[in-house]
């Protein structure tokens, strides 16, 4: 899943309109499916799913910031949406294109 998620946020342009809110929408979208998958181990709550994403994206966009200097823009503003909650939109409209 984090496989795919990256491959979406890596085809977003930086310094467009939507850039920030297509980005946040992705990210979202995959925090729900993550949050909805199967629990592992049994009793694992849906937050705790998707906090274990969150934490398995993180390490793979800062790897992506040292190692992929083309889509440096992408993966330092989707950790900085991963990492202040406060600045991600709270309703998500299908991305713009």
């Amino acid at each position: 899943m984090i496989e795919n998620v990256c491959t979406d946020l890596g085809r977003e342009t930086p310094d467009t309109e939507s850039f920030r809110v297509n980005l946040d929408y992705k990210i979202s979208e995959a925090e729900a499916r993550a949050s909805q998958s199967e629990a592992i181990p049994i009793g694992e709550t849906p937050e705790q799913r998707k906090q274990e994403f969150q934490e398995a994206l993180r390490k793979i966009l800062h790897v992506g910031q040292e190692r992929d200097s083309s889509n440096k823009k992408v993966w330092t503003e989707a950790l900085h949406l991963l990492d202040n909650p406060r600045v991600r939109v709270s309703s998500h409209k299908p991305p713009k294109r």
